[in-house]
């Protein structure tokens, strides 16, 4: 009986297998600079809503979002002061330091997400996030239909940047005993012991 019950408890607090998860990093930044010279900042290994960063495998991150939005008013009403409308170009840092342009994006539309569907760009910055860390770049532009390129424009506000991070990973390793847990349990099966050894000798 005593053995049956240790093993069921021993099957009842086994690892699972992965499960979802989703973690979060958001950083705040004073103004960005225009597009030909972005701002860099960087995303710390420590600096997500659950530590360790959970995934240790590629495999493991299915999505990434990146969010990017400011408080700048012209920014906010999308037309900067040429007529053109306003946008904010994000790229990631990659190992030798150089920006890798990901994706621009507006207040009207300020996320962009990336999956296996999005080829290199989500292989990049999946690769460059495996160790939670990672270097971003934020330049503003200003573009409209007709220019020949588009024009430098520096956010003078608030902005924060977000990097959503979500997939399949390991579960957490369960809690170890307390010292007062495991000297219940060694009491208990002290006793179990004891009162197998009177029924032996009972008989």
């Amino acid at each position: 009986m005593a053995l049956t019950g240790l093993w069921i408890s021993a099957v009842a607090v086994a690892p699972a297998g992965a499960v979802p998860i989703t973690v979060t990093q958001e950083r705040t930044f004073n103004f960005v600079s225009g597009w030909t010279s972005p701002l860099t900042g960087n995303f710390t290994s420590t600096g997500w809503t659950l530590n360790p960063f959970p995934f240790t495998q590629l495999s493991q991150i299915t999505r990434i979002v990146l969010t990017f939005d400011s408080t700048d008013p012209a920014y906010v009403s999308g037309i900067g002061p040429g007529g053109g409308n306003l946008w904010v170009a994000l790229g990631v840092l990659n190992d030798s330091f150089q920006k890798v342009d990901i994706a621009s994006v507006s207040h009207a539309n300020p996320s962009v997400t990336l999956t296996a569907s999005s080829g290199q760009f989500f292989t990049t910055v999946r690769a460059l996030l495996l160790d939670g860390a990672m270097g971003v770049t934020m330049g503003g532009y200003e573009y409209a239909p007709g220019w020949l390129g588009v024009r430098n424009y520096t956010l003078s506000a608030t902005s924060t940047f977000r990097i959503q991070v979500s997939g399949d990973a390991p579960p957490p390793p369960p809690p170890v005993p307390e010292p007062a847990t495991l000297l219940l349990v060694g009491a208990g099966l002290l006793g179990v012991t004891c009162r197998l050894r009177r029924a032996g000798r009972a008989r």
